[in-house]
């Protein structure tokens, strides 16, 4: 089990890169253990910010503008890479989380472009219908 020290200080050295220049700002974090292990913490860096989940020991990354809309690491990259497959989500929950901050570093410079304010209503139109293409490919309804 991870404990809320060595959570955090995973957190903060996988996404360092948010920031030029200093650490990134820690948003909010829990003040006492959480049950079962499960975490969570968010950050702030100079353009974006970043929320881990640390839920029964898989990492979930969510990203956001500097604003309250927060949005699946999964689908960003879906939309910042063009994919267009409803189903290739991969499972970034199961990768550790180096991989994941690794995957955000790659592709930093089009979340950045798809979070700048002129962008952003699109992109969250955009980012949102993925969103709910997803939902319905990962879990059809059995009725139709």
């Amino acid at each position: 089990m991870v404990t809320n020290y060595e959570f955090e200080q995973h957190v903060r050295t996988a996404f360092a890169f948010i920031a030029d220049s200093a650490a990134p700002r820690v948003v909010n974090t829990p003040t006492q253990s959480q049950a079962f292990g499960d975490n969570f913490m968010s950050l702030e860096g100079d353009e974006m910010r970043v929320r881990v989940v640390l839920d029964r020991e898989q990492y979930l990354v969510d990203l956001s503008p500097l604003s309250p809309d927060w949005f699946d690491l999964d689908v960003i990259l879906r939309y910042v890479t063009g994919s267009t497959d409803a189903r290739d989500a991969s499972p970034n929950a199961l990768l550790p989380l180096p991989q994941q901050a690794a995957r955000v570093q790659r592709h930093y410079d089009a979340i950045i472009r798809a979070f700048h304010a002129d962008a952003w209503p699109q992109t969250r139109a955009h980012v949102s219908a993925l969103q709910a293409v997803r939902g319905r490919a990962l879990f059809p309804d059995e009725r139709a």
